[in-house]
């Protein structure tokens, strides 16, 4: 039996609730992500997107290489790429966020449910930043968010993980002319993966984020000030949480104090929007 550590939007290692979960147990895991065809033809995604998943891929790889541990890509439907685990290796859990997505994602996670609850599978999911799934109201709310951001990190020790290594099927490797394209740079675009997140943060927090009130609203200057972490956010290479503690740990610097309230409220409302999309 193994356990399943699902990536979805949280391509990441660090404060990561469902693999922190998942290494407490003693059954090997199994950590996987899904290339599947619904969304390489979803009009939400475009190959520039494709690109930086890609990167974000390899740089979790690279980080798994210190402990000599490999991250699954498979190609494929959800449901077909579970079922096809199980009756391999049997399921004994899944781990995953929750994914405040889009139509397509919400019906996958429909099939997910059905699909684990038949086979009698464990599916644990586990809290997207500070959106609350299912809330009917918003009492507290931003009291609550204040409470989840400075949680401690849901960090896991890599090296004390019981990892699996698995063999891919033929029939679920990614497609080489898709790979072949995701593989190539374009320096146009920012460069996915944890490892880029954190560059972009530390620049932000030691020369560019001094100046952001007051050129966050430039058409012109808001390319260099901003904190530039948005695409990371959006595919989980950091969490919101690392986000925010790290403007925490700078509150104190001269000169920042009103750059770093901005930023702090837009890191607020990055949740709040999502709840209201979530709730409505």
């Amino acid at each position: 039996m193994i356990d399943i550590v699902w990536l979805k939007r949280d391509l990441r290692l660090t404060d990561h609730a469902p693999l922190l979960h998942a290494s407490h147990t003693s059954d090997p895991l199994v950590l996987l992500y899904i290339i599947e065809p619904m969304l390489i033809n979803d009009p939400h995604y475009d190959s520039r997107h494709w690109r930086f998943i890609w990167q974000s891929l390899q740089d979790i790889q690279d980080q798994l290489d210190g402990v000599n541990a490999k991250l699954h890509i498979f190609f494929g439907d959800a449901v077909t790429v579970f079922n096809t685990l199980h009756h391999k290796h049997g399921i004994h859990a899944i781990y995953s966020h929750e994914e405040i997505g889009i139509e397509v994602t919400y019906q996958r996670d429909q099939a997910i449910l059905e699909w684990t609850q038949a086979h009698q599978i464990d599916w644990h999911e586990y809290q997207f930043g500070a959106v609350i799934r299912g809330a009917k109201h918003r009492r507290d709310w931003d009291k609550r968010w204040k409470t989840v951001m400075r949680a401690p990190l849901a960090n896991t020790p890599l090296e004390r993980v019981n990892w699996c290594a698995l063999t891919i099927d033929p029939e679920l490797q990614p497609p080489q002319s898709l790979l072949n394209d995701w593989q190539r740079v374009d320096t146009a675009f920012q460069l996915g993966g944890a490892k880029q997140a954190w560059q972009t943060l530390d620049d932000f927090h030691h020369q560019r984020g001094i100046d952001y009130y007051w050129n966050i609203s430039s058409p012109l200057n808001s390319r260099k000030y901003c904190s530039r972490l948005s695409p990371y956010l959006a595919w989980g290479n950091i969490s919101l949480r690392e986000m925010y503690q790290t403007l925490l740990e700078n509150w104190n610097k001269t000169g920042w104090r009103r750059s770093l309230i901005a930023l702090a409220s837009r890191l607020h409302w990055h949740c709040h929007f999502i709840q209201k999309f979530e709730m409505e």
